[in-house]
C-alpha cells in the first residue's frame, strides 16, 4: 500500500452508540454516518430474524439471523462455536467502512472471546492499531473481565462503549456517587 493511501487513515473517525436492539436505528446510522464515520461501534445491537432466504426444503425459506447489513460497511461481531442463545447473543459489534478494508480489519476472538468485549485490530502505517468496544451490564461483568484479562495487546488506540459505570472521574457534572466498578475501570485504563 502506498503512503498516499495511508494518509487518509491518519485521523480515524470513530462513532460509538448503544442502539438498544433497534434495527431501524442501526440502519439509519449506517446511512447517515456513511460519509461522517470510518468505524461505527455498536452496543446492544439487534440480534434476530433479518429475513428469509430462498430454500429448497422449506417453502417459507430459511431464516437469516444476525444484524443489519449495508453495502458500504462490513459488520464484525463475536461468533461462538455454537449459535447464540437469547442470553448469549453478541452485545457489541463494529461496522467498518469499505474504504478501510485495505487495512484488513480483524476481530481478534483468538485474544478476547466474549459477547461483551471485542478487540478489533487494523494494520496502519505504524503497525497494528487495537480498539476495544465494550458493553458492560449493571453487574460490571465486562469491566471485571477486562481487569483480569492478561492477553489484551498494548497500547490500545481506542477504548469505548457502554460501561454502565457512572462516575465523577469522567463526568464532572455527575455527583450522585460512583459506581462500585469505577476504580476497577480506572485501574484498567492506566
Amino acid at each position: 500500500m502506498s503512503d498516499t493511501t495511508y494518509e487518509k487513515f491518519a485521523g480515524l473517525r470513530i462513532y460509538s452508540q448503544n442502539v438498544y436492539k433497534k434495527y431501524d436505528w442501526i440502519y439509519m446510522l449506517l446511512e447517515k454516518r456513511e460519509n461522517l464515520s470510518d468505524i461505527i461501534l455498536i452496543q446492544e445491537p439487534l440480534w434476530g430474524l433479518i429475513r428469509y432466504a430462498p430454500s429448497m426444503t422449506d417453502e417459507c425459506g430459511d431464516p437469516i439471523i444476525g444484524m443489519p447489513s449495508h453495502p458500504s460497511w462490513r459488520c464484525l461481531y463475536p461468533k461462538p462455536a455454537d449459535q447464540f442463545s437469547e442470553f448469549d447473543r453478541p452485545r457489541i459489534a463494529a461496522y467498518v467502512h469499505q474504504h478501510l478494508w485495505a487495512m484488513k480489519p480483524k476481530l481478534r476472538s483468538d485474544v478476547v472471546k466474549s459477547c461483551d468485549i471485542m478487540l478489533l485490530t487494523m494494520n496502519g502505517p505504524r503497525g497494528q492499531l487495537h480498539m476495544l468496544n465494550v458493553y458492560s451490564d449493571s453487574t460490571g461483568s465486562a469491566i471485571r473481565a477486562l481487569s483480569t484479562h492478561e492477553s489484551i495487546p498494548s497500547p490500545i488506540g481506542y477504548l469505548g462503549g457502554d460501561f454502565n459505570c457512572r462516575s465523577d472521574l469522567w463526568d464532572l457534572e455527575y455527583s450522585r456517587g460512583n459506581s462500585p466498578f469505577t476504580e476497577v475501570l480506572a485501574d484498567f485504563t492506566h
